[in-house]
Formats: C-alpha cells, structure tokens, sequence
C-alpha cells in the first residue's frame, strides 16, 4: 500500500481514505456545530475523528467482522456521522433507515440486509425496535440515548458504553488503520432503501467507487473559508448522505445540526448559524415564499403595493441576469430601492449570508426561482436518484437554466430512451439492488444504461427537463398524455395549498384533491374572515371553497384545454407518511392516495357530471 494513502483529498480511493484525508489537511476548521445547554458547540475535524475512533474501538471489542452491515436509525444529528464513519473505518456497509417507518418496516430492511449491529438514538424507537427483536438478525443494538433497562445479556448497549468498551482494545488504532486500507473501491459501502412511490423498499448497493465518482467529478461548486451549511434532511436519503455529509469531506464546508424540524425552530437556527449554502427540499422554499407572499397580503395597503412592486422589479432583473444582460440604470436603481424595502428582509430569513441554495428531489416552478433570484438567493436546480448516487445533472453559477434541472455532470452520460425516458450510464451508476439481481437487471441494461422511470427533453444547449414519473403520466379517456406535475405546481403557487394530487388516469377530464397548510392556517382565516379552525372544518367552509376554486382558475388560466382541472375535493388533513400517501422524502403515493381517497374521487366525478 502507499505511503501516500490518506495523504490527499483529491487522490481518495475510498470513503475511509476520504475522511483521513480531510482530517489530515485540515485539522483545525471548524467540521461541525450542534446545540447544547443553550449554546452551539463546535468540533474540529481532529475532534470528529477522535470520535470516530472512539465508537470504531467499540465495534472492534465486539468483534465485528469487516463486510458485515451496520444499520442506523436517528435524526441528523452528530451522532449519525460518527457512527457510520466508524462502521465503514472497521470495513462495514452501512444502512440508514428512516426514524419515521413502523417496527415493522425496521424489521423488513434489518432483516433484508442482515444487519449486525442497530444504532438507534431515542428512547422511545428504542422501544419500538425492541417490539421486533425476535424477528432481526442484530447481535447488538446500541442506543444514543440510552433507556434505564438496558440488557446487556440480549446485546443491548449505550454508545457511552460501546466507547469504555473500546478504549480495552489492544492496539485499537493499528487495526483501524489496515482495516480502512483494505477497504477496496468497487467494495460496496451503503445500502440505502429507497423509500419507493410503489412497492416495498429496494437496497440499492453503492460502492466507494460510487460515492468517489459523484464527489470528485470535477463540477465541485465555488466554496468559500468560512462556508458553513444546516444539516436537516434525513441522513438516510441518498442525497444528504453522500452529497452533503461525506461532500463536505471534500469541500471542506461545515454544517451545523438543526435542533428541530418543527418550522419555527427551524427559522431560529437558521438566522442563528446564517447558512452561506443552503441545500433543501422545494417545499422549505414554497413555505418560505408563501409565507412572504401571505404576510404581505395580510399588511395590505401600501405594504402590499411595494411587496408586488418589489417582486416584480426582482423578476425583471432576474430574467436579465438569465440571459447574460446586465440590469438597465433604472432597472438596477428600482432593484437597489426593492431590495432595501423588501429582499434584504427575505434573506435575513436564512441569516443573511446565503450565496445560494440547492434544491433536488422535486421539481419546483419557475416562478419560485425567479423570486429567489430577483432577492440576491439563486436556487440551482439538480437532479439525480438513489441508483445514480443522489446526483447526475446540476445548474451551476456559470451554466443554469430555469425550469431545468442542468445538464450531465462530469463523468456521467445521459440519452433518452424512444419515449422520452432518460437513461444514465457511467461511474455513478449503483452496484444493483441487494438479493434482487432479477429487478438490477430491469433497472441496468445490457449496455449498461441505467433506466430511470423519468420523462425527460434535452435543449439544444444540453439543459435536461423532467417532465414527469413515467408512471405518473395520465392518459384520459380521450387519449391525451398529461403531465401532472406543472398543473399541481400551478395549483400550489396559492400561498395556502400544501399539496395538491391530480387525478384523471381514463377519466373523461382531470380533477384534484387539494390539502390545506397546517403552518398557515391562521393566516387564511384571518384573510377571509374566519375564527381559527382546525383543517378538517376548514376543508367543508364554503369561503375555503372559493378561495381554493380561485387558484384552480388562476392554474387553469395557464393551461390548455385538456390540462384543466375541471373540480376538485380539499382533504381534511395533509398527506401524512403513517397513512402512506407520502415517502419519508415528501413525494407523493399516486396509487395510494388515489386508493386511500377512491370514494372521494368517485363523488368528485359524479357530483362534477351533475352539473
């Protein structure tokens, strides 16, 4: 082995070599922060590493056999990262599982994957495993927080415990060292259960040589000293796992770890940490422009002018930069007037410092962008799945286009298949999915073009569009193909619409079933004059009624003939993941929420023929 190994970023071979690296070439920044007693508390990356070894020693005095699978279920939070580094530093494959799936579900994927060791952080999905422990494989399960009652005879234990444990571990460093070497690159380092919009999760197998052909493309985005992000999405999800926590192992770029999802807490950390890169779902940036849009409204008068002014200005400005143009002296005069009244607020938001966002896993309208980018904050689109290591296309600073997702990111080829369906091939391209070599060959062809199940078009510039799920694709009674998705898109630009699904699959005409947003509530009743109620009475509120027709119109305003949505049902809840009408990433359940809500839609139709 050389004496160069671990010595360099840029040379990493492997995920372990990765993390040596980083903490080699930078061992005093800054590598995370997190709460506690009231304050954020940081770690160096020597810091994080002692960590590691400290929980990859433990691992080692259980006798932990390298190739073996470690699952983990938690919150992002620092312990996460620990453990998992740990477990790929002894030789593991690593499983994240989603803290928000039944016992069951838990035991559908340990079992699957035959995992050794469990990490589970609460006391509470302590329990919850524990109701399963008799149907997994897992000698040990170690908690975060530990309960009171831990039995170690059954193999349960504290990661306070693990750690005592391993500082009893002859020569604990030595054998981490030629553990992480002989890790191999085509050796797979993940499993990750893609949550699926049909069936039961699949465990896709990534290979170091995966992870290191995603972060080490070439395509690296413009980091800063200093740089810092907020950690928030599950770590179980391809994306944050291997874009943003082993990523920042190559970009140097700190994180710090969001107290809570809760939306108000979440909004307090963010302008305490003030992000300069800020990665997220699209719904996080449809709240927030939401939010903006009905707080101004909600001011009226001459606020609510200068806000419409203001957001008109930045779109204006906005479609200038787009096409290389600098702003006219008075467009550029009106821009520096709006962002004072109106744009410096919408940043302050997000801490002020955000140079630009990141927004994957579900498209998000043109409209949105232009208003983060007219405000100084632009969003670059990317998009990717789990089968092709979280990312294969990506707008940049030097190259975006609006309404695209980028184009192919260094090392990865893309086509379209006869019917639109793109295709990617290249280092990216996953190692199969995990006792499913039958469904791996479906998914790989013999060429070795990976089929994505997503309609895409390519411009003449290279710029690559999704236009929708091939599976979501409606074909009326009149055998028109539909794309749902821009008519929902449409529908939930309303301030106070969530969700919004759009039904029509061989129905004469589309309609739509519509949820309410449970954070705004308050703000639509006082709009239209209502005592605060609960979602469920507001749903069957007339007024409610006429507010929701109105942004069905406004949608169907911008749609052809065949693309409106011609009636629609509000939901008395939003979609949740426990009845399973969305996946732990936010995406929509077509086929069970149309299930789910078969009697509903039923009625749409013949109350609608009614008519």
């Amino acid at each position: 082995m050389s004496d160069t190994w671990g010595s360099s970023v840029d040379d990493a071979k492997t995920i372990p070599e990765l993390f040596v690296a980083r903490c080699s070439e930078t061992p005093r920044d800054l590598a995370y922060k997190f709460h506690v007693g009231g304050g954020w508390r940081e770690v160096t990356w020597t810091e994080f590493r002692d960590r590691v070894d400290g929980v990859a020693a433990g691992l080692l005095s259980l006798g932990f056999t390298a190739g073996s699978k470690v699952a983990i279920i938690g919150d992002t939070r620092p312990e996460w990262g620990i453990c998992d580094l740990a477990a790929v530093s002894v030789g593991a494959v690593t499983v994240g599982l989603y803290q928000t799936s039944t016992a069951e579900q838990w035991a559908h994927i340990l079992t699957d994957c035959d995992a050794d060791i469990v990490f589970v952080d609460t006391p509470e999905r302590f329990e919850r495993l524990r109701l399963v422990r008799d149907q997994i494989p897992a000698r040990h399960i170690i908690a975060w927080d530990a309960p009171g009652d831990l039995d170690e005879a059954a193999g349960e234990l504290s990661l306070y415990g693990l750690t005592r444990a391993g500082k009893s571990v002859e020569d604990a460093a030595a054998e981490m060292d030629r553990r992480r070497r002989a890790v191999l690159p085509e050796a797979p380092a993940i499993f990750v259960y893609t949550s699926g919009t049909t069936g039961p999760p699949k465990g896709a197998i990534i290979g170091h040589s995966n992870v290191i052909a995603m972060l080490l493309n070439g395509t690296t985005r413009d980091v800063e000293p200093g740089d810092i992000t907020l950690s928030y999405l599950p770590m179980c999800h391809v994306a944050e796992k291997v874009v943003s926590f082993y990523g920042r192992m190559v970009t140097n770029i700190a994180t710090a770890y969001a107290r809570s999802l809760q939306f108000d807490m979440f909004l307090e950390d963010l302008a305490a940490i003030r992000p300069t890169i800020f990665g997220s779902v699209p719904r996080i940036f449809e709240k927030i422009y939401a939010k903006a849009h009905a707080r101004a409204e909600a001011a009226g008068g001459a606020r609510h002018r200068i806000f419409r002014w203001a957001c008109r200005t930045g779109v204006a400005v906005s479609r200038c930069r787009q096409t290389g143009r600098a702003p006219g002296p008075a467009l550029a005069l009106q821009h520096r007037i709006a962002d004072r009244l109106v744009f410096s607020r919408i940043r302050a938001i997000f801490g002020g410092r955000v140079r630009y966002f990141i927004s994957g896993a579900a498209p998000i309208s043109v409209e949105i962008l232009e208003f983060f980018h007219g405000a100084g904050m632009p969003i670059y689109e990317v998009y990717g799945m789990t089968e092709a290591t979280a990312v294969s296309t990506a707008n940049t600073e030097d190259a975006y286009r609006f309404g695209t997702v980028g184009k192919p990111i260094e090392g990865v080829e893309l086509t379209l298949a006869d019917d639109g369906e793109i295709l990617v091939r290249g280092r990216t391209v996953f190692l199969g999915y995990h006792n499913l070599p039958d469904v791996t060959a479906e998914a790989i062809d013999g060429e070795g073009w990976l089929h994505t199940g997503d309609i895409g078009e390519i411009d003449a510039d290279g710029f690559v569009k999704i236009v929708d799920r091939k599976k979501n694709i409606i074909i009326t009674a009149g055998g028109k193909n539909v794309t749902p998705s821009n008519i929902e898109n449409y529908i939930k630009d309303d301030p106070y619409v969530s969700n919004c699904v759009v039904i029509g699959d061989r129905r004469p005409y589309l309609t739509a079933l519509i949820t309410l947003d449970e954070d705004e509530v308050a703000g639509l009743c006082d709009k239209l004059g209502l005592a605060v109620r609960t979602i469920e009475r507001l749903a069957r509120e007339p007024r409610v009624q006429q507010h929701v027709q109105a942004a069905v119109d406004r949608a169907n305003a911008q749609l052809g003939k065949v693309e409106q949505v011609n009636g629609f049902t509000i939901l008395p809840a939003e979609l949740t993941i426990d009845a399973g009408e969305i996946t732990p990433t936010l995406k929509v359940r077509r086929k069970n929420v149309e299930t789910l809500h078969a009697a509903l839609i039923e009625e749409m139709y013949v109350s609608s023929s009614r008519k």
